[in-house]
Order: C-alpha cells, then sequence, then structure tokens
C-alpha cells in the first residue's frame, strides 16, 4: 500500500475510543503525525523536513507513553512491565531508523500497524483495567452514602 493511500487507513475511527479523554486524543494525535510523516515521504520534501516530521512523533509518543505508565501504575495493571517494554522497544526502533535515515514508506506503515494494533490489543487491556475500577469506586460510593 503506498504510504499516500495509507493515510486513510489510519483515520481515527470510535474502534480506537479508549473512553479515557486524554489518552484518546494523544492518539488521535499521533494517527495525525503518522499522516503528516507519510505525506511527507509521498510528496518527497526534503530529508530535514521528513527527518523533523518523525521526531515531532518520536517526542510526542515518548511523553504519551510516560501519561499512560503513569495511569498504569495509579491503577494497579498487572501488566503495566509488560506494556512498559513495548513501549520501550517501540520508542527504541523509531530512534535506531531516525539515526540511520532510513525514513520511507516502510516505516509510516509500521508506525501506523503498531500504533492501531497497540491500542486495540495492549491498550484496551489496561483501558478495560481502569474501567472496571471506575465501576467498583462507583458501587463503594453508592454503597456508604447516607
Amino acid at each position: 500500500m503506498a504510504c499516500e493511500r495509507a493515510v486513510a487507513h489510519w483515520d481515527w475511527s470510535d474502534i480506537y475510543v479508549l473512553g479515557i479523554a486524554t489518552i484518546d486524543q494523544q492518539h488521535k494525535a499521533m494517527f495525525d503525525m503518522i499522516a503528516d510523516l507519510c505525506r511527507s515521504i509521498a510528496q518527497d520534501r526534503p530529508k530535514a523536513a521528513v527527518t523533523a516530521a518523525l521526531v515531532r512523533f518520536e517526542h510526542f509518543s515518548i511523553g504519551h507513553f510516560t501519561n499512560e505508565e503513569s495511569l498504569m501504575r495509579r491503577i494497579i495493571y498487572p501488566r503495566y512491565e509488560a506494556h512498559r517494554r513495548s513501549h520501550l522497544e517501540f520508542i527504541r526502533r523509531v530512534a535506531a531508523v531516525r539515526e540511520t535515515q532510513a525514513i520511507d514508506d516502510e516505516l509510516a506503515h509500521f508506525l501506523g500497524d503498531w500504533l492501531a494494533e497497540h491500542i486495540l490489543t495492549a491498550d484496551r487491556g489496561y483501558a478495560d483495567h481502569y474501567h472496571r475500577l471506575q465501576v467498583q469506586e462507583n458501587r463503594l460510593a453508592g454503597a456508604t452514602a447516607p
């Protein structure tokens, strides 16, 4: 799939909504950044512009992962360590590509596919855990109300 056609494949959709507003907004922004990177590659922009788009995505992703990991620690998510390792591996891979300057369609596809799969599987796991805790807290609050 050519990079420009792939942009539509990664359009934000309700299937990615986890029901945690800040995280959902960050995920949408990440898809938008991947689309920008993809357009930069497809339009054959200068290497510096393409690299800058990747660096923006990389830095945003690091901040986003920090937010997710903080939430997972607060809710005592049992699969936190494995989830954190997947974030670290992803960032290592992005950094390695940035360092080699091998920024191409294949990288954009990897980023979009990884993010979509990660949200639908790994992130869905901690979101479900978060929502279960919210329901339990609401029940407890209702049981103790006068």
